[in-house]
């Protein structure tokens, strides 16, 4: 049994839009000293646009993430111990 939803059904129930694609990252960004296990960012892609969530006790749109909010995001990935890379077009 799968108990996963995929990124159009759950960003169309949470958001009213449907998404093409969905990250989960974890990032030291949020804090330097930061020795959390657990993923910072959720991103979510759409046809024209991308998402920037924040995961914590409330989950929060970003809107300083320094992600291209205007674009759809293709791939995007933490790289080292401090930067996250968005490829989009």
């Amino acid at each position: 049994m799968n108990f996963r939803l995929s990124p159009g059904l759950l960003s169309a129930l949470l958001l009213g839009q449907q998404g093409k694609a969905c990250w989960c990252v974890h990032s030291k960004l949020c804090c330097l000293m930061c020795t959390d296990e657990f993923d910072a960012y959720i991103i979510v892609s759409f046809v024209n646009a991308t998402l920037v969530l924040s995961i914590g006790e409330t989950v929060e749109e970003v809107t300083d993430s320094g992600f291209l909010g205007t674009t759809p995001t293709l791939s995007c990935s933490q790289l080292g111990d401090d930067a996250l890379v968005q490829v989009s077009y």
